[in-house]
């Protein structure tokens, strides 16, 4: 899937030999849940949520949509349908209610109806803040739109608003995990898929100031992304890391992360006093704070085990070797501790089609061909510097996200002070509250720093132009992509176009097709259908003995039914047309010329009225042939 994104009529999809996170985790016991995007494929069923490790899915289909409406245009040609469900059905209730919204109902309901004796992922994955459909690409509730007014442009008014309820669902998502005791286990990843679109085909006027270039290119802009992660897991908290990472590498990290838990042995049903008393007797718990709650020996890497009266919470463990051998690489210990990344090479694309590709070893970048005929080979605007914006502090401290971290760092602590008193030592916290101060600290590390450089004053060697030429950077010293250095180190050139030449002789080539016409919902009442499904259903027979007895004897009783009714319908017709008849002095005849009183009486939308007319007129006819 390295060329472009499955667009919405074509019959393709992620390959089915392919095996996904959530199918390694449900074979090991996690409950799994899919929420909002899905686009990996949906023209027949194997290729959709459900069908690919998912126990529920909650969204949509495609790439997009719109946030209201849940219509999803095509976007170079005219289909245009509903895509919204619940797992396999279709959820028409959905009309008319925000995208945003509905995904953080969504998911506040499954944490808080999830069973906690077995593990879950959650695959949260909002629109928000991606484009809707062209006509509308932009959309927030107008409350929240209005808190922005203070933003002159008035697509990055609403940008902003799409943003801040996006903030809101994380903060949402977080005190549920927090109430049903889940956040204390639990490893929270928030990341992004691409750089922004500033401009051009669905464009949401985001920003990736100061790196160069948009979505769909090669560049630091597009590529180089942001992810936040939480968890009691890591050693080192509160911390800016500059590893390099690969999405590959979440898989490996995942396991990786669940084998550093506690090797505590699942503990028998019971109630809260006699769970403790079995961790007592292991040497594990000292006492229990409060009524749902169990303090763990501080020699487990994990601080607090939860349990409730019925169903405590056992470790889910994972063991690496059970994986195949794949591009990620386990990138735990960099992310806990700040041990150095593993990973030393990142392939960004290699595109045939488009005839760009980029890789990057060790500080070095190399980089050729270009994407829209170099459109996004440049920086675009940074709207968001102006003296009139705000970081606002309080805001953060006081956020639904902030309270429920508080909350689990506070637990923590009084674990730790009770420690620090038992062994006779000094406090000293390794995981405090989040202040002003360390959010300052933390958005200063984060923050690319570009040296300062004249474009125009650069000698026409050191400047990148890859409709001409291929580039070289060094990416650490150079984040922004502002010096090419190719000229002067032609050997380095020559290392990184070998690279990637040895990474093309694996390469699958890529699996875009071009569009079905028979994708087109009009087809389908207007909603986006696992078509080729339905195409299959419509042009196979039904076999007979297929259906089960019960279902014949069904099928069998409602025709002798059917056949009854008519009958009667039929005497009782007959015999009115008698008696009317003899009433007017008139023999009984269905050849008689003269209009039939049994038509003029029957209603007008009658089923049966089209069908009597035309055998009546057809005996009429036969009849007279004869004579």
């Amino acid at each position: 899937m390295q060329h472009l994104v499955i667009l919405e009529p074509e019959p393709w999809g992620l390959p089915l030999n392919e095996t996904l996170l959530p199918q390694h985790l449900k074979r090991n016991g996690y409950a799994t849940h899919a929420i909002g995007k899905w686009h990996l494929g949906f023209f027949k069923k194997e290729y959709t949520p459900t069908y690919r490790g998912f126990d529920t899915h909650y969204g949509y289909w495609q790439g997009l949509q719109d946030y209201y409406e849940h219509t999803v245009h095509a976007t170079y040609t005219s289909e245009n349908g509903y895509d919204m469900r619940r797992d396999m059905t279709v959820d028409y209730s959905a009309n008319g209610k925000y995208s945003t919204t509905l995904f953080t109902k969504e998911a506040v309901r499954l944490i808080h109806d999830h069973d906690i004796s077995k593990p879950m992922f959650m695959y949260l994955a909002h629109l928000a803040p991606h484009t809707g459909n062209d006509k509308d690409p932009l959309q927030a509730p107008d409350e929240e739109i209005a808190k922005f007014a203070h933003i002159q442009d008035p697509e990055r008014r609403i940008y902003a608003a799409m943003v801040s309820m996006l903030d809101q669902s994380v903060g949402s998502v977080i005190t549920a995990l927090r109430e049903k005791h889940m956040l204390e286990n639990s490893i929270i990843v928030f990341m992004s898929d691409n750089g922004a679109q500033p401009e051009g085909t669905h464009a949401n006027h985001g920003s990736n100031y100061p790196l160069k270039g948009a979505k769909n290119s090669a560049w630091e802009g597009a590529m180089r992304n942001i992810a936040a992660i939480w968890s009691p897991l890591i050693k080192r908290p509160q911390r800016v890391s500059n590893h390099f990472m690969h999405i590959t590498d979440w898989l490996p990290t995942f396991y990786a992360a669940a084998e550093t838990h506690p090797d505590l042995p699942p503990l028998n049903q019971g109630t809260i006093s006699e769970i403790e008393a079995q961790y007592r007797e292991m040497g594990h718990v000292r006492k229990v704070p409060s009524k749902r709650q169990a303090v763990v020996d501080d020699d487990t890497k994990l601080n607090l085990l939860f349990a409730l009266e019925e169903n405590p919470i056992t470790p889910a463990r994972l063991d690496k070797k059970e994986l195949p051998e794949i591009d990620g690489m386990d990138m735990w210990e960099a992310i806990s501790d700040g041990s150095p990344s593993p990973r030393t090479e990142l392939l960004y694309n290699i595109d045939d089609i488009y005839n760009y590709a980029a890789i990057r070893k060790g500080d070095w970048k190399y980089t050729f061909g270009s994407t829209n005929g170099g459109k996004a080979d440049k920086w675009f605007e940074n709207p968001g510097d102006n003296s009139l914006y705000k970081y606002d502090l309080e805001s953060i401290l006081s956020s639904k996200v902030a309270s429920a971290l508080a909350g689990v760092i506070t637990y923590e602590q009084i674990n730790e002070k009770n420690e620090n008193i038992r062994h006779h030592r000094e406090a000293n916290f390794t995981v405090n509250l989040i202040d002003e101060r360390i959010i300052e600290k933390l958005r200063n590390d984060a923050t690319i720093k570009c040296q300062e450089v004249n474009l125009q004053e650069l000698p026409d060697d050191s400047k990148c132009d890859l409709l001409v030429s291929p580039c070289l950077f060094n990416i650490i010293a150079d984040p922004c992509e502002k010096i090419n250095l190719a000229s002067q180190k032609p050997e380095k050139v020559a290392e990184l176009q070998e690279a990637i030449e040895e990474y093309k002789k694996t390469a699958l080539p890529p699996r875009n097709v071009p569009r079905d016409p028979n994708a087109d919902p009009a087809r389908y009442n207007n909603t986006w259908m696992n078509w080729q499904d339905y195409e299959y259903v419509a042009k196979e027979k039904v076999a007979f003995n297929s259906l089960s007895p019960l279902a014949v004897g069904l099928l069998a009783a409602a025709g002798i039914m059917v056949f009854a009714i008519v009958t009667l319908l039929i005497l009782l017709n007959r015999k009115g047309t008698v008696k009317r008849n003899r009433k007017h002095g008139r023999p009984v005849s269905l050849i008689d010329d003269a209009e039939d009183p049994v038509i003029e009486i029957m209603p007008k939308n009658s089923l049966f009225e089209d069908r009597e007319l035309q055998v009546r007129t057809c005996i009429k006819d036969e009849i007279r042939r004869v004579e």
